[in-house]
């Protein structure tokens, strides 16, 4: 397995610049440099500087900052690096947080089922898809109570998509009839296929 971890030792100007940018500014700037192919780990040092100003005194929305800092570390580490340990890790410390402050845990367990699937796709794992699957009902029973209706479409699109290929849509009868009663966006149409 192919793993990369940036090392920004040889590039002090570049860090230097950045490290004194305001978090909301960094996420954005990082944000910008994942659709870019050769800037991945510029991204990575955007999200590792926010990430890394956690501290258990921040006020909410400063550890909100972190803990999306912390998601752009998973992302970058797992799609762009491949590095699934660090991915993993990041991703666990954005989870913390979020109980913490009691926000984002839909998107972080969609995240979670995100890196299952695409592992036991990868792996052909059986087990590794039903913790997916797991990830994703707990995503979506999330999303219903932090009303958040973005994550409760990919919850349920995925847990869709999770199940049938296990052969288990009879798993998912009790969140079909949540989704089809929220009946707020066109995803909506798949609580019928079922």
């Amino acid at each position: 397995m192919l793993t990369y971890t940036c090392n920004i030792s040889g590039h002090p100007n570049f860090y230097s610049r950045y490290i004194k940018m305001p978090s909301d500014k960094l996420l954005q700037i990082g944000n910008g440099y994942i659709s870019k192919s050769d800037k991945a780990d510029s991204a990575l040092v955007c999200f590792s500087i926010v990430a890394n100003r956690y501290s258990d005194n921040m006020d909410r929305h400063d550890k909100e900052m972190t803990m999306n800092g912390y998601i752009g570390r998973w992302y970058v580490y797992f799609f762009k690096f491949f590095n699934y340990e660090k991915s993993y890790e990041s991703l666990l410390k954005a989870k913390h947080i979020a109980e913490d402050i009691n926000c984002g845990l839909a998107h972080i367990d969609l995240n979670f089922g995100c890196m299952f699937q695409t592992l036991a796709e990868q792996c052909k794992d059986k087990p590794l898809k039903e913790k997916a699957l797991n990830y994703y009902k707990k995503a979506f029973y999330e999303s219903l109570k932090e009303n958040d209706n973005n994550s409760l479409n990919m919850a349920f699109s995925n847990m869709v998509f999770v199940s049938f290929n296990l052969n288990k849509l009879h798993t998912i009868r009790n969140m079909q009839k949540h989704y089809a009663a929220k009946k707020q966006t066109e995803m909506t149409l798949y609580a019928h296929i079922i």
